[in-house]
């Protein structure tokens, strides 16, 4: 019995080890940018307003709770900071209601960012919104030290309080996109409501921030292509991940 309860103490002492271990990996592969390691004058600027106000956490949601989230941050003094000079032409960062329109508007593009890395870049979101403030639209984004974009993907879009692409940007740095896609149409709302008999396609896929601040993406799901009406996509109560579409089959 005693050599049987100091194997067990052995087993039980060797996982907790182990369970440390591993732990202590991953708090190693997350921390917070230092100002420091900023090069670019203007976006030391930046973070160091953010220093001030307060960064935006992990994990987050944007999805039909995102307006709760965003009333949160900003009940801890966090509010974007303008950052207007994005919409350089070089990053697509422009959404209207024709998707075919490419008007920028960058006086109402901002910027927010978080404290947590895990690579040499710094973690944040970009929204902008149209000119006639009926579609808002946001991109998660990798920025060098020096305010350089890496890489960035799109993880919200609403067209009229409809949402089409939502997003979970996880603890892990994993992000899951969840996006309902319309191939045929080059707008899906009119006199402010959804049009009627959409054709849609969810599309799930997941992507994982790497030290470099690329995104890697690690899998996409393609469900059957359906018709959404406007009821289903004016619903609050139901965000895309929980939907019922069903799965292409391969």
């Amino acid at each position: 019995m005693k050599i049987i309860s100091l194997a067990l103490f052995v087993l039980i002492s060797m996982n907790i080890a182990i369970a440390q271990s591993n732990q202590g990996t991953v708090n190693s592969q997350t921390h917070k940018v230092q100002k420091k390691e900023l090069t670019s004058g203007n976006f030391k600027d930046i973070y160091h307003s953010f220093q001030q106000q307060g960064f935006f956490k992990l994990p987050a949601n944007y999805d039909n709770n995102y307006r709760d989230y965003l009333f949160r941050n900003n009940l801890m003094g966090v509010s974007p900071y303008a950052y207007s000079y994005l919409n350089n032409g070089q990053h697509p960062f422009y959404v209207n209601v024709n998707k075919n329109d490419k008007k920028q508007n960058s006086k109402e593009t901002t910027i927010n960012l978080f404290d947590e890395t895990n690579g040499n870049h710094v973690l944040g979101t970009v929204q902008t919104i149209s000119g006639d403030h009926l579609v808002t639209k946001e991109w998660l984004v990798t920025f060098a030290f020096s305010g350089k974009i890496i890489d960035y993907i799109p993880i919200y879009e609403n067209v009229v309080n409809a949402c089409t692409t939502e997003a979970v940007i996880n603890q892990d740095f994993t992000v899951d996109v969840y996006c309902i896609d319309f191939p045929g149409n080059d707008y899906i709302v009119k006199d402010h409501k959804p049009l009627d008999n959409l054709k849609g396609q969810r599309i799930d896929t997941k992507h994982q921030i790497t030290p470099e601040g690329k995104f890697a993406k690690l899998s996409e799901v393609h469900y059957q292509p359906q018709i959404y009406t406007p009821a289903m996509l004016l619903d609050k109560t139901t965000n895309i991940r929980d939907r019922n579409e069903k799965l292409l089959n391969k």
